[in-house]
């Protein structure tokens, strides 16, 4: 809930208020250099810090993925820091 309302004004994640992990930035350019146009984050698309509003948006997440193009996890690193793997 703390940064909501900074996530929903237009142009939020081209912000220098936002801080975007490098692993993030490596997906956007990704999903961008394969002409789609929308990907979910869960840090960013998933309420984190309000357990009611977090299992409500979880619980819908199986709907979500089913109708997804791909799935990137990125697991090989200890943080999103580091961008993905072999970039």
């Amino acid at each position: 809930m703390s940064n909501v309302e900074k996530l929903l004004i237009p142009g939020a994640f081209h912000s220098d208020n936002l801080y975007i992990p490098e692993t993030i930035l490596d997906v956007m350019r990704l999903v961008e250099s394969l002409e789609n146009r929308y990907f979910l984050v869960d840090r960013f698309c998933i309420v984190q810090d309000d357990t009611e509003t977090k299992e409500s948006q979880l619980s819908a997440m199986g709907k979500v993925y089913a109708s997804v193009l791909f799935t990137v996890v990125a697991a090989q690193t200890m943080d999103a820091s580091l961008g993905l793997y072999g970039r």
